[in-house]
C-alpha cells in the first residue's frame, strides 16, 4: 500500500488550484501559480523531469488561450523537446504535446511551423 505524504497532498492541492483558476478564466492568476510551480519543480526535480515538462505544457496552454502565441510556442517547444528527450518521440504524452503545439501553430496562423511539425510527427 502506497501512503500519500503531506508533500504529495500539497502538490495535488496546488494543481487543483491552478486548474480552477484556468477553468474560471482567471489566466493571470493561473499563470502566477503555474510559474511558481515551475520554479519549484525545476529546483526539486530538474528542468527535464516529466512533471516539470507537464507544468511547462500547462503554461503553454494558458498563453495559447490568451492568444499570446509567441509565448505559447516558446513553452510548447520547450515541453516538446524535453518530452522527446525524456520519454521518446512516440510516447502518448509527447504526442499529446505535439498535437497541442500544432493547434497553437494553427491558431496563430503559422502554417510553416505546422507543416514542419506534421513532418516530424505524422499523427498530429
Amino acid at each position: 500500500m502506497v501512503t500519500e505524504t503531506m508533500s504529495d497532498r500539497s502538490e495535488r492541492l496546488r494543481n487543483l488550484v491552478k486548474r480552477v483558476y484556468r477553468n474560471l478564466g482567471n489566466y493571470e492568476k493561473a499563470l502566477e501559480y503555474y510559474e511558481r510551480a515551475l520554479k519549484g519543480s525545476e529546483t526539486t526535480m530538474g528542468k527535464t523531469h516529466p512533471q516539470t515538462l507537464a507544468t511547462v505544457g500547462n503554461i503553454a496552454i494558458v498563453y495559447n488561450t490568451t492568444e499570446d502565441y509567441g509565448k505559447s510556442e516558446e513553452f510548447y517547444q520547450r515541453s516538446l523537446e524535453g518530452k522527446v528527450a525524456q520519454l521518446g518521440k512516440d510516447h502518448k504524452s509527447t504526442m499529446r504535446c505535439a498535437e497541442n503545439y500544432r493547434i497553437c501553430l494553427e491558431d496563430s496562423g503559422n502554417s510553416a511551423g505546422q507543416a514542419e511539425l506534421r513532418k516530424a510527427y505524422h499523427n498530429v
